[in-house]
């Protein structure tokens, strides 16, 4: 009896040789190198965008001795010891915005990579310090850049940093599982951004096409949606031509964009992705409504509708852009309608005149 207790536990230990591996051991992570790329005249735009208040007498980035970068602040420009040789004389910014301008930035294992920034002015007489360049790697056969979003020298900050197509103008903030190129990927990164790994998602997924239910003749290039997942808060560009896998969870429609034209959402932006569910979709676009406040002047028998129109979607998505500015408004009726939204007389067409 005893031999055959002992049988049944060595069966049973090799038994655990042989089964499936877990889905973190499904795939090794890959990793690459990365490279410093100036962002030039571009002007890249995530939701993760934030920039840096430039003030007292110190600019805290990552630098050689750890104390930020020495500056001196007057109303008119903002001088700094870009060198770090005790000199604060290099002019980094003077007017409306400095020319772009290089920062060795040094990490604690010993990393140094070159950056570019500019300092431009900000809301009531500040500074403002902006990255200009961005982190460029492959990943998936995909040219990504990475982008210090928040301004303070540290990559891979999940919603602080942004991944964006290289060379395209809009992006979505990082996380660690992400998509890329339509195919789900975990992404980790060192604090410099000198190595990136990734390596196929290998956990739970559900299916979306968050243009199922679109209903605008032309499409964003880029839908950004945030997702409350297993697997943390997700961040995603869920642009496809088709449905795509994604972590099953509670998302919500964060912005889009296209030209000229920015989606923001709305209250109506939520939708669950059910894992091995049917194919997840919220609507949005076409009809779109107008929202304007209106006075009526009666001695004059004359209507005004004031601040510019607020447009919205299907899903209580706002739509901004151009076609706004100076109340550009055009191609749209106007419909008077009595306090319970009853139509009073026939449509007019908007036609703004002075400031109205």
């Amino acid at each position: 009896m005893r031999r055959t207790m002992l049988l049944a536990v060595v069966l049973a230990g090799l038994s655990l040789l042989f089964l499936p591996p877990t889905n973190a051991e499904q795939a090794d992570w890959k990793t690459v190198k990365t490279k410093v790329v100036p962002l030039g005249k571009l002007e890249c735009v995530s939701p993760a965008f934030k920039p840096k208040a430039v003030g007292g007498n110190r600019i805290d980035l990552p630098v050689a001795g750890g104390k930020g970068i020495p500056i001196k602040i007057t109303p008119q420009k903002v001088l700094i010891d870009k060198d770090l040789n005790g000199k604060i004389k290099f002019t980094a910014a003077q007017g409306l915005m400095s020319k772009v301008f290089p920062v060795t930035l040094v990490y604690p294992n010993g990393d140094k990579v070159k950056h570019f920034y500019k300092i431009a002015k900000a809301g009531r007489g500040g500074w403002a310090l902006i990255r200009m360049s961005a982190l460029e790697a492959s990943v998936e056969g995909k040219r990504i850049w990475i982008i210090d979003e928040n301004n303070n020298g540290i990559f891979g900050e999940e919603n602080e940093d942004g991944i964006y197509y290289a060379k395209k103008r809009w992006g979505w903030p990082f996380s660690n599982v992400t998509l890329i190129g339509g195919k789900l990927v975990e992404l980790k990164l060192n604090e410099s951004g000198k190595e990136l790994s990734y390596r196929p998602y290998a956990g739970p997924t559900g299916k979306l096409d968050i243009f199922k239910e679109w209903n605008g003749k032309k499409k964003p290039q880029v839908v950004i949606i945030q997702g409350s997942t297993d697997d943390g808060a997700v961040c995603l560009n869920a642009v496809s031509k088709g449905p795509i896998d994604v972590p099953p969870g509670d998302y919500r429609f964060l912005i889009a964009y296209m030209k000229d034209v920015v989606i923001r959402g709305g209250n109506g932006g939520n939708f669950t992705v059910e894992k091995g569910g049917e194919v997840a979709a919220f609507k949005w676009g076409m009809p779109l409504k107008i929202q304007a406040a209106v006075s009526y002047d009666r001695r004059r028998k004359k209507f005004t509708v004031s601040p510019t129109p607020r447009i919205t979607g299907s899903a209580g998505e706002s739509y901004t852009g151009d076609f706004l500015n100076g109340n550009r408004v055009s191609g749209i009726k106007l419909q008077l309608a009595t306090a319970n939204g009853k139509p009073v007389g026939r449509p007019t067409k908007w036609t703004p005149t002075g400031g109205c």
